[in-house]
């Protein structure tokens, strides 16, 4: 019996759908290297006390004889990233695809020596140091890596109905291994209403009306790396036995953190995008809402000092969300020939919330920052200026220094007779970043004129003048102090002071004292941080062509620009886009242009 068995199969379908696929593979590696050197010359410096004795004085954080210092660093980083890419069609199914893995590696290196004690200045170098420092000869290293899966599905379907579905699998190197990979995925759909014939025929003065929603997710990883393996440190101090020195070695993290993880950001958003009146009228409309879980936050003061350090200082605790809308406006017009103009307008709205946080310190239900804002201000509410020496003689004592009439008064909120920030600090102001912002941006032409305008400004924020660092620690600026460290005082610190003959004043009285009782955080020194700014404007004329006609140009452009023209604010002292007075303020400058292109 003769058996004879044919296999067939027809690959020109399989080949025709691979046809839009795409393989692609970047590959990077960077190598740095860098030198630097430093010699800090020695000088006396000499003076005349008040009884006119000459004496002498060193230089203040110079060693005699000078110092250098030589270091060099190294490093490299590698990056690799094969990809995948599918694009086709077929008939009124369109369907594209990208997939990838990346993976990032970097290595620093360091080494710094230092010698002291140099009789000459030329040459210089580490061998002609005559001392040591303290710590002569410092290294550092570091290495640090990422890695990632993701990908992108889309379809789209009679140009009508349109989905994607992206991911990120991200594994980062801070965290311990079990914990170190996260699944972050994304999904939207969208629908062109307008492409429908029940809409066209309802809505005929519609030109374009999209609908479209999406969910998303993303990780953070921001907390200090290596936290689940023990670290130790070598102290500068060593025990010395015989000929030998044992170094003493102690632990930078005596709790070992295993359940660290990624915190993750779900984004909730639903739009709508449409154009009416001959594209006329364009609108933009978008509501979203975030919520971030997992945070990771540090706390501390909620265990024993006597447990040595054991016990977990981060935890993923925390947890806000941000919820808000942005609307978009576009007018266009054509009035004739020779005139059409632009409009496009922009307003937004965002509000987070603290919705869960570690609880550091004991402090009362007033201070608590449940279902306030992350941006929130807190610190003393000021009543006014004292008047009397019967307000002064019956009134809890000030944070710091002594009282004096024209000083400011701080409520005592929970009425024990002491004003401190643990019990009386308030809740005193938004915070720094705006929840509402706009903007207008107008462009106009007339025949070869044109002009561009942008309008632009914040409101629902305020800033403080006085100067609060991240720390939290509070000082007095050229804000809120007169005659700061012996200078000069602005004038409406001086103008606006309280006296006796002014006891309705809008500032304190003056004082040489830079960190008295005035300048504590407080609703005084806090001001409205909204205003409204032209942001530029571009003034413009265009040769006409037949003026360029015998020349080699095709196209020149005649115009005046300008930027930060006119503001609006509540306090014109200080810049109210980038208000921080912590560390001095260089005033925003207005700048003019004239030029040809």
């Amino acid at each position: 019996m003769d058996s004879n068995y044919k296999l067939e199969y027809n690959f020109s379908g399989l080949t025709n759908a691979l046809k839009g696929l795409k393989a692609s593979v970047f590959a990077a590696y960077n190598y740095s290297n860098s030198a630097d050197s430093g010699y800090d010359r020695y000088y006396q410096v000499y003076y005349i006390n008040k009884t006119f004795d000459e004496g002498v004085a060193g230089a203040s954080g110079f060693t005699e004889g000078g110092g250098y210092t030589k270091s060099a660093s190294w490093g490299d980083t590698w990056l690799f990233r094969p990809q995948v890419d599918y694009s086709r069609d077929f008939d009124k199914h369109h369907v594209s695809a990208l997939f990838f893995y990346e993976a990032q590696k970097n290595s620093t290196n360091t080494m710094t020596g230092t010698k002291l004690g140099y009789y000459s200045d030329d040459p210089v170098d580490l061998t002609l140091g005559t001392t040591f420092p303290e710590t002569p000869v410092t290294g550092s290293h570091s290495y640090t890596g990422q890695a990632s899966w993701a990908g992108r599905l889309n379809y789209a379907y009679n140009q009508k109905y349109l989905a994607e579905f992206a991911f990120r699998y991200d594994g980062s190197y801070v965290f311990a291994p079990e914990n170190r990979w996260g699944f972050f995925p994304s999904v939207s759909v969208g629908w062109i209403m307008s492409e429908e014939n029940f809409f066209k025929k309802a809505l005929p003065f519609i030109d374009f009306f999209k609908v479209r929603a999406s969910y998303g997710e993303s990780g953070n990883d921001n907390v200090t790396p290596y936290l689940y393996n023990s670290t130790f440190a070598v102290a500068n101090n060593s025990m010395v036995l015989g000929n030998s020195a044992i170094a003493q070695f102690y632990s930078k993290n005596p709790y070992i953190y295993r359940n660290l993880t990624w915190s993750t950001t779900k984004s909730y958003n639903l739009g709508i995008d449409f154009n009416l009146l001959n594209q006329k009228l364009a609108v933009e409309f978008d509501v979203f809402y975030q919520l971030t879980e997992d945070i990771l936050e540090s706390k501390s003061g909620s265990y024993p000092t006597s447990l040595g350090g054991y016990y977990p200082s981060y935890q993923n605790s925390g947890k806000v969300d941000n919820r808000g809308f942005e609307l978009t406006l576009i007018h266009n017009n054509r009035i004739n020939k020779d005139w059409n103009y632009k409009l496009t307008g922009n307003f937004s709205f965002a509000r987070n919330r603290v919705l869960e946080k570690a609880v550091t310190d004991n402090y009362p239900n007033y201070r608590g920052v449940l279902g306030q804002s992350m941006n929130a201000r807190y610190g003393y509410q000021a009543l006014g200026l004292f008047q009397s020496k019967e307000e002064l003689e019956n009134y809890p004592a000030a944070p710091s220094g002594t009282i004096n009439l024209g000083d400011l008064k701080y409520r005592d909120v929970n009425g024990d007779g002491i004003i401190n920030q643990q019990y009386d600090y308030v809740k005193i102001g938004y915070g720094g970043v705006p929840e509402i912002n706009f903007s207008l941006n107008m462009e106009l032409n007339y025949k070869n004129f044109y002009m561009n305008m942008l309008w632009q400004g914040v409101t629902h924020c305020d800033y403080e003048l006085s100067g609060v660092y991240d720390t939290g620690v509070t000082a007095a600026t050229s804000y809120t102090s007169p005659f700061g460290t012996g200078g000069n005082s602005p004038s409406y610190l001086i103008e606006g002071a309280w006296t006796p003959e002014n006891t309705n004043a809008k500032y304190p009285r003056l004082t040489t004292i830079p960190n008295g009782n005035n300048a504590w955080r407080s609703s005084w020194w806090v001001v409205n941080g909204e205003y409204l700014r032209l942001k530029n404007m571009n003034i413009g004329y265009y040769l006409p062509d037949y003026l360029l006609k015998k020349t080699p140009f095709t196209r020149v452009n005649i115009y005046l620009a300008g930027t930060n023209l006119l503001t609006l604010s509540h306090f014109k002292y200080v810049d109210p886009e980038s208000p921080s007075v912590s560390n001095g303020y260089y005033p925003q400058q207005r700048t003019f242009s004239l030029g040809l292109m």
